[in-house]
Order: C-alpha cells, then sequence, then structure tokens
C-alpha cells in the first residue's frame, strides 16, 4: 500500500481549506458548548437552608420577633462580666474612663518633636588653605638698625672738592643725617639741598650747596615701592613671599554642623580658632617636571622666620579689607623691600581690596619708626614654644597691640588696638575692642627668607586649628589667645563618640602630648614654581644710524661710521644693597665689561649718590640691533620734527641667555634706575650772595644804550 502523498504548498492548502472550511467552524462551535456546559456543571449548588422557601421562614419570624413586646433579655459585658438587662450606673461610670490609646496609636508620627536628638561627638573636618600664591623678591629690605651701625651706600669714598670737576663734596658717614623728609611727600619731591626748617640748603652738615650740584629731582618712575620716614639699616635679602586663602566661613559652617546638635556643647569652645600653620617647601631645581606627590617636602623653621620678621623695620600698611588681616597669626608683615614692587605681596586674588585707604601717618607705601629718634627696637628672639604655647605665659611680640611688656614698640599694620583676632564668633568683643565682620577667607602670608639664587621651588601649606574636643585646659593663657582668663572645660568622656575619645588618648599618651590640643588639615595644593629674579637687567636705549654718503648719485651710501646704540645696565651690589646703574655706547659684538664713575638713588633716602668708578663685569655680549633710522612721513617726505625707529637689541648674558630687548618697553628702566644728570649752572644771572651780588637796578646801570637809529643795527 502506498503512502499517501502529502503537498504543502500554497495553492494546495488553500484548495483544503475551501473544500473543509465548513467542517472546521463546526468543530469550533461543538468545542465552546462542550466548555460552557462543563463550567455549569462544576458551579457550587445552593444550600439547603437557603433555599426561597427557607429564606421565606426566617423572614416570618424575624417580623414576629419585631411585633412581640416582650423582648428577650439583654446581656451587657461590663468590666469583663456578664450583666443582665440595663444597668445604667455602671454603663456611666465605664463611659468616663479613658480609652486605651494603643490601638489608635500610628506607627509614623505625624509632628517630628521640636527639640533636636543630641549626639555623640565627633571630629570636624579642617579645611586647607586655598590658591597659594608665591611672590620672589630680592633687593634691599629695611631692617631695624643696630647701635653703631654705618650705611653702606654713604660710607662710599668719593672724590674731594679740588679733584671733582663738579665739585662734590663726599658724604659723612654717618646712618642718620640730620636733613629729614616729610612724611607726605610723593613723586617729585626735592631731595638733595633740600630745606630744613629755618636753614638755607647747602649749609647742613654732609649736605650739598647751591654752587656744587643743585636740586635733584626724580622722577615718579624712580619712586617704586616702599620707603621708610624713619632711619633704618639696609641689607640685602632674598625672599619668596607665600600668600593662601583660608576658608574660614566654610570652617565654621562645618563646626556648626559638627556640633550644633552634639553632647556638651560650648558655644564659646566649639569654634575653629587657627593657632599656626606650616609651610613646606620642595626644591624641584632638577626636575621643574616632577609630580609634587613625589616631591621631597622640607617643614620651614616659623620660630626663625618670626625672628626675621621681628627684624625688620615697619612694613606697608595692608590694602586688603582689614577684616581678612590676622596680624597676630594667619598674615604675617609684608617685607619692608625698598625701591621693588611689592604690591603683588600684599594682595591675593580671593581677597578683596579694602574700601577706604588706612588712616593715620604713612599711609600707603611709607613706613614710620615710631618713639625718640635715635632709639632702635630690638628684635625679640622666638622659639617653637612660643608659638604653639606649650609653655604657657605672656603672649608673642605685637601680638595684641601696641605697647606693653612683651610687645614691639610700634604697632603691626592692620592690628586694632585692643581687638581680639581670633574672638569671631564668640558673640560679643575681645580684650575690650570691637568685633570685626566675618569674611569669606582670611589672608595666610608667610615670608621664606632661606631660598637661594638659581633653584626652583614650590611651596604648600597646612593649618593648625585648636582641637574643640580636647582644647587648651592649663590655668595660664594660651600665647595665640592671651584674653582667655579661664580655661575651657573639656568634654565629657561619655559626649565623645569612641573613634573621637580613642584619637584624644592616643594623642596624649604619645611622644608629643604637649601638642594634644592640635587639629591639623591637609597639605594645600602646591604653588607654581618660583624662583628669584635675575640680578643683572639691561635696557635698551636710544640707536644711531650710520652715516654716510653716495659716491655717486643713485647709489647707495658709503657709510664711513658704525651704528652703535645706548644700553644701561643694572647690576645688584650685594655689598651696599643698592641697584648700580651703567649707561654705555655699544656696537655690534661689544663685550659688557667696562669701569664707570655712576651714582646711585639710595633705596631709604631717595638720594642721588655718587660711588665712584664701579667695574660692571656681566661677561655679556651685544649680538645685533636695529633701529635709529629716520621714519618716514605718510606723503614720503622727511618728518618734522624728525621721528626715529625704536631700537631693538638682541643681547647673550653671561647665563647663556638670548634676551631680546626693545627701546618701547625699556625707557621707563631708563628713568627708574639712571640718576637724572644735573643742569647746567646758569653763568648769565647776577650772583645772589657775596661781593659779587647783583644791587637792583644795577642791570639798568649797566646795560648799553640802544641806538635811536635802526640802520646802526642793520648788516652793512
Amino acid at each position: 500500500m502506498k503512502a499517501p502523498k502529502i503537498s504543502l504548498d500554497t495553492a494546495k492548502l488553500q484548495q483544503i481549506l475551501l473544500l473543509h472550511v465548513e467542517k472546521i467552524v463546526l468543530g469550533i462551535v461543538l468545542l465552546a458548548v462542550i466548555w460552557f456546559v462543563y463550567q455549569g456543571a462544576s458551579l457550587t449548588s445552593l444550600d439547603n437552608a437557603k433555599t426561597p422557601h427557607d429564606l421565606i421562614n426566617v423572614s416570618n419570624e424575624v417580623t414576629t420577633e419585631i411585633n412581640n413586646p416582650a423582648h428577650a433579655p439583654v446581656i451587657v459585658k461590663i468590666e469583663g462580666q456578664d450583666v443582665v438587662g440595663h444597668p445604667v450606673q455602671l454603663l456611666v461610670r465605664q463611659g468616663q474612663q479613658p480609652n486605651d490609646a494603643g490601638p489608635y496609636r500610628p506607627t509614623i508620627p505625624l509632628k517630628t518633636p521640636d527639640y533636636p536628638k543630641a549626639s555623640q561627638r565627633i571630629d570636624p573636618r579642617i579645611f586647607p588653605a586655598l590658591k597659594v600664591k608665591v611672590v620672589p623678591l630680592h633687593g634691599p629690605l629695611a631692617y631695624l638698625g643696630r647701635m653703631g651701625e654705618i650705611d653702606p651706600i654713604l660710607a662710599t669714598e668719593v672724590p674731594a672738592a679740588g679733584d671733582d670737576p663738579q665739585g662734590r663734596q663726599p658724604k659723612v658717614n654717618k646712618l642718620a643725617p640730620k636733613t629729614k623728609r616729610p612724611n607726605n611727600k610723593r613723586g617729585g619731591e626735592l631731595l638733595e639741598g633740600e630745606m630744613q626748617e629755618g636753614i638755607p640748603a647747602g649749609f647742613g652738615e654732609g649736605e650739598m650747596g647751591m654752587n656744587n650740584r643743585g636740586l635733584s629731582v626724580l622722577p615718579p618712575e624712580a619712586k617704586v615701592g616702599f620707603h621708610p620716614s624713619g632711619e633704618v639699616a639696609i641689607r640685602e635679602a632674598r625672599a619668596v613671599v607665600v600668600l593662601a586663602a583660608v576658608p574660614l566661613e566654610k570652617q565654621l559652617e562645618e563646626f556648626e554642623a559638627a556640633f550644633k546638635d552634639a553632647l556638651d556643647y560650648d558655644p564659646a569652645r566649639d569654634i575653629p580658632r587657627y593657632i599656626l600653620f606650616h609651610v613646606e617647601r620642595a626644591d624641584v631645581t632638577d626636575d621643574p617636571a616632577q609630580d609634587p606627590a613625589q616631591a621631597k617636602w622640607e617643614s620651614l623653621s616659623f620660630p626663625k622666620a618670626l625672628t626675621e620678621m621681628y627684624s625688620w623695620a615697619p612694613s606697608p600698611h595692608e590694602v586688603v579689607n582689614p577684616n581678612a588681616v590676622d596680624p597676630a597669626i594667619l598674615t604675617n608683615r609684608v617685607p619692608p623691600f625698598m625701591q621693588r614692587e611689592i604690591y603683588e605681596a600684599l594682595v591675593h586674588p580671593d581677597i578683596p581690596a579694602a574700601q577706604l585707604p588706612a588712616a593715620g601717618p604713612g599711609n600707603g607705601m611709607e613706613g614710620n619708626l615710631p618713639g625718640v629718634e635715635g632709639a632702635m627696637p630690638v628684635a625679640p628672639k622666638i622659639s617653637e614654644e612660643d608659638l604653639t604655647g606649650a609653655g604657657g605665659g605672656a603672649p608673642l611680640p605685637g601680638m595684641t597691640g601696641v605697647g606693653g611688656e612683651g610687645r614691639m614698640p610700634f604697632q603691626q599694620q592692620g592690628m586694632q588696638p585692643g581687638f581680639r583676632p581670633n574672638g569671631f564668633g564668640e558673640g560679643g568683643p575681645g580684650a575690650g575692642g570691637p568685633m570685626m565682620t566675618l569674611t569669606k577667607y582670611k589672608l595666610l602670608r608667610f615670608t621664606d627668607t632661606t631660598v637661594q639664587p638659581s633653584r626652583k621651588y614650590r611651596y604648600r601649606v597646612k593649618l593648625l586649628v585648636e582641637d574643640p574636643n580636647n582644647p587648651w585646659s592649663k590655668e595660664v593663657p594660651p600665647r595665640w589667645d592671651p584674653t582667655r582668663t579661664v580655661p575651657y572645660r573639656r568634654p565629657s568622656i561619655q559626649s565623645m563618640s569612641p573613634n573621637v575619645l580613642n584619637r584624644v588618648r592616643a594623642k596624649e599618651a604619645g611622644p608629643n602630648s604637649n601638642l594634644a590640643f592640635l587639629l591639623e588639615s591637609d597639605p594645600s595644593e602646591p604653588s607654581d614654581i618660583v624662583e628669584l629674579p635675575e640680578l643683572t637687567r639691561y635696557f635698551a636705549g636710544k640707536a644711531t644710524s650710520p652715516s654716510g654718503n653716495p659716491v655717486r648719485p643713485g647709489t647707495p651710501p658709503v657709510f664711513t661710521t658704525q651704528p652703535f646704540a645706548n644700553l644701561l645696565t643694572v647690576m645688584w651690589d650685594a655689598n651696599k644693597a643698592v641697584d648700580v646703574p651703567g649707561e654705555k655706547e655699544v656696537f655690534r659684538g661689544s663685550i659688557l665689561n667696562f669701569d664707570k664713575d655712576v651714582e646711585v638713588i639710595h633705596p631709604a633716602k631717595l638720594l642721588v649718590h655718587p660711588i665712584g668708578k664701579y667695574s660692571f663685569r656681566t661677561d655679556s655680549i651685544v649680538v645685533d640691533f636695529t633701529g635709529g633710522n629716520e621714519i618716514p612721513s605718510v606723503e614720503g617726505r622727511r618728518s618734522d620734527p624728525r621721528v626715529q625707529e625704536p631700537c631693538e637689541m638682541l643681547v647673550f648674558d653671561g647665563q647663556g641667555n638670548l634676551k631680546l630687548l626693545d627701546e618701547a618697553d625699556d625707557v621707563e628702566g631708563f628713568r627708574r634706575y639712571l640718576p637724572p644728570k644735573p643742569e647746567a649752572p646758569k653763568t648769565t644771572g647776577p650772583a645772589v650772595f657775596g661781593p659779587d651780588a647783583a644791587v637792583p637796578g644795577d642791570d639798568l646801570l649797566n646795560t648799553p644804550r640802544q641806538p635811536r637809529n635802526r640802520r646802526a643795527n642793520a648788516a652793512p
């Protein structure tokens, strides 16, 4: 028997559906009927007691009970007992009892309690300083003079009057000349030969007279930065001023969040109180691209830095917001460099400037030494115990204002008398002074005077705060807060969290238990690479083009001279602590080694003083220069007056650096470092003093009579 062939093509399937479609529909209908019958048979049947007949009987019984006036006895449950009838008294007594609130208590309280839940004390986070800024400075620094110290500039020997064509007299080798400059002078004041009270210029001891050089007026460009008004000692100093912004407002918010709901809270103790800061330095000369995290950081000696600072003369006044200055702890004084741009050492980009200038003498870049003339304050020596207060005792000099034992005889700039710098947030004035407005940042300033030339450095800062969980608890006031007559009470052990308690106990049992009251922040971000400025500077002056004439008309000129230019070389003299300028005419290939009689500007007194012949040894060479040619006018004709091209010069210095100089940029360098040339004496005028002095009306008697006839003056 053959198996039937099955074809599953589309045409065959369509034919099968057309022939058997009615059979398929009939099968589906039969299956649906069978499913409905099965569902009906599987339903639960009615209860036998709930048949319609039984329901009618129950309804009739209920109606009869309702209409019956004699009810069955009512059983009431009172105080756990079944009572028959309606005992009104018992029911009233039961209704007056308070209900049990247990079944009605919500799982979530509808209203949170108004009082906070006290928590255990934790350690607040100490935020590091922000945006470390470094400013290198090298030059003359004003120090407190020592008895018998001689000014290195004024002590320089100069030629006698008979040997010097200008007739200059030698200066007296004294630190304090008798002429004093008023405090209110600015640019353009009279310097040499200026008048003392009741004494004509030229008759004072060691001063120039009218018949010598005459009056000298320094241009404004020659007076740069800070100038003290009193007598100071001038010495060379190398420094890097480190500035940073201390996030005071953010730190206050952190302390408030950590302690406002803590146990044993004390508003006077639980505030950030900065005690000290550490400055770390890394020498990156060998590898400036080294990762700062891998650099070798060394901590600078803060006591030595403060000892050095207290040997300075008074510094310029602060120019930032006075509320951001903390001269007792964070803001050290600006080094009083003279004839140097020190404005960048006074300001920080995140701290606003003061709205009004500080009042009083020496405003701006002036400084005064108070007290009796000639009195020299003695700079104190600072130790590590003086900074941390481990030994207690009197405050550091200058920390709390003017006068008194343990203080400098002059007030630190920016400090108000009686003001307590770390008393912010305590709700009242400190030490009798007014509270200052809270600022977002406090200014941190530190001066590193141990830097070396030709070295590159990075800096970073760590902040130290008094531990609120383990504060200074000795009876003597700490040095950073001398107004604390009563020590703060330490928090109880029960109020501290386990981590805080373990940390405090470990510090007290450690080798530095005397510093257990300090909390240290993480290091700040490292500063940019900094190095000291160059000691020798060059300034391009006027260039002169070569001269010559053409042999025949229409041919190029034949030059008979070489082009030359003026070059100003400024060298730093470490012994005299002064910039020495020397101007020289140079040619292409000139070596900048020469000797010349020069004059210098005294950085403190702003006097022009000759120091005789000075040897300039730079080992530099003039490679090339251009300029000096006449610039034609727009019409192509000669301009009137003639305008020359500015000089541009290439100098290869002794350290192997190629420098490009431009006369347009260096013109202020000539005015700053080069003393003004004396004016030629007027010989045509009459004498003022002596036997040759003019008599009023004498000029009219000695004047020759003019001829009446005009032709007498005419040329033949």
